[in-house]
């Protein structure tokens, strides 16, 4: 045996220090400092066992209370929702509700409950997985991230299920007198909203590990003004709760040791914000006049007729665009004409004779329709080289002109009330015309309009209507 001393031959790792900067994606510019607070509502651990046969039943009674006990949560979320909450939050709350209520959810769930005989928490997982591989395979990025919503509905039932505690419960601890950066691994909408709804929670910047720009979450954290990154990989792991942070949205940085001059001209920066903020609030009721005695008028574009709120919230003069493509996007099928036409009325009535001007759907290029819905325009070949520079706005609407003659249709038929114009090519009015519109073409009759049209023909800029026969 020799005489040397034993070494040992493991040796002791030494620890990264932490890094003084993590990095994002900017979904909402602006600065932000304050304490970290940690917020994850993805850590539920869920139960699996065998049932007996004869306890299916009672399985299928417990996911039916659970479905309905989040889908009152969820309504009483919105009940509760005070004047300032954007459109986009009530509409991602109804879009959780419509998923809630898919009666496939509760169908195939049931199914796996009677055939594998599971727990109704697992049997719920095993259904979002094959719901996630199916969504894999989606090439669209939008789409496919809707995944997401599916999950955080499953993720609600099942806090339910198991007895844990709701996000609102969550987050009933003592308020905080410091301003604070939310942490997340990620958010869904109706937890941002309960987070909102805290008034003893001054929250001034969102930070996420996961989530991309088409997330909801990040869709409203972007409407509600807060500066977010996402995509920030360890953030969960390194900015622990209490830990002040400088989030810099605008370089896409988290600063995590600040200096005393910085810390000091980011809070400088958002008080000023708010001032602005609350100045520009007040502002809102009073007419745009310049020093010389002219009058602006202020309009603001929408997307949905969901967002006629914000444009009231804003104190606009009307609506300076009605993004129409929207109403095709997102679906299996292509809006008719009387969907369409009551969307447009639902803008117009709400608007109280204030102007609306209204686009027709600018497809094509990054906006595009399903390829169910793209289908049902064609039999031809969907795929397009360049798509930026192909078939996109009016090129897309004289390739389908189904598409378009209904959707000019809908927009001619008079509104009830209210004044409406159609960006692309015609302007409607209350007043009957004679000239060459559509109404006194030979190749679109009259008979083809609708009856309320057929009296008060529009006025057209210069389109050539030979190329749209009425759609078959």
């Amino acid at each position: 045996m020799s005489d040397e001393p034993l070494v040992a031959s493991s040796t002791v790792e030494e620890q990264a220090p932490p890094p003084e900067k993590l990095t994002g994606i900017s979904v909402y510019p602006g600065i932000a400092y304050g304490l970290c607070q940690q917020f994850s509502a993805g850590d539920l651990e869920i139960p699996q066992f065998v049932i007996e046969k004869t306890g299916t039943r009672g399985e299928i009674q417990r996911l039916r209370a659970a479905i309905a006990t989040v889908d009152k949560q969820l309504g009483a979320l919105i009940d509760s929702a005070d004047e300032d909450m954007p459109a986009e939050a009530a509409a991602f709350i109804d879009v959780h509700r419509t998923i809630l209520r898919d009666p496939t959810l509760i169908e195939e769930t049931v199914d796996i409950i009677k055939e594998k005989l599971v727990n109704a928490e697992w049997a719920l997982s095993l259904r979002l997985e094959k719901t996630r591989r199916d969504f894999e395979s989606i090439e669209d990025d939008y789409i496919r991230e809707r995944i997401k919503d599916i999950a955080h509905v499953v993720l609600r039932v099942q806090r339910v299920l198991t007895g844990r505690r709701s996000a609102s419960s969550l987050l009933e601890a003592e308020g905080l007198d410091e301003t604070i950066i939310l942490v997340a691994d990620q958010l869904d909408p109706a937890d941002m909203l309960l987070l909102r709804g805290r008034d003893d929670l001054d929250i001034a910047g969102i930070i996420l590990e996961e989530g991309s720009i088409t997330s909801h979450a990040v869709i409203l954290a972007r409407s509600l003004e807060i500066p977010t990154l996402v995509g920030v990989k360890g953030a969960c792991e390194i900015l622990e709760t209490d830990v002040p942070v400088l989030l810099n949205a605008d370089e896409e940085l988290i600063d995590l040791s600040p200096s005393a001059e910085k810390r000091r001209n980011a809070r400088q920066r958002m008080k000023l914000l708010t001032a602005e903020k609350k100045r520009l609030k007040k502002l809102k009721q009073f007419d745009a006049i310049t020093l010389d005695g002219h009058t602006i008028k202020l309009f603001a574009n929408i997307a949905l007729p969901e967002d006629v709120k914000d444009v009231h919230r804003a104190g606009a003069d009307g609506v300076g665009l009605f993004r129409t493509e929207f109403l095709f996007m997102n679906r299996d099928d292509l809006p008719c004409e009387d969907e369409q036409y009551n969307a447009y009325c639902r803008v117009i009535r709400s608007m109280k004779g204030q102007p609306v001007v209204i686009r027709t759907a600018d497809l094509g290029g990054d906006k595009v329709m399903s390829q169910d819905a793209l289908e049902k325009l064609t039999t031809g070949p969907l795929e397009e080289l360049n798509p930026s520079l192909g078939l996109r706005g009016l090129r897309f609407c004289f390739a389908h002109p189904k598409l378009f003659v209904t959707q000019l249709r809908a927009i001619l038929a008079p509104p009830p009330r209210g004044r409406a114009m159609s960006e692309s090519c015609c302007r409607w009015s209350h007043r009957p015309r004679t000239s060459a519109g559509c109404a006194n073409s030979s190749r679109w009759p009259a008979a083809n309009l609708p009856p309320k049209a057929r009296s008060s023909p529009p006025t057209f800029r210069s389109v050539e209507w030979s190329r749209f026969p009425p759609p078959s």
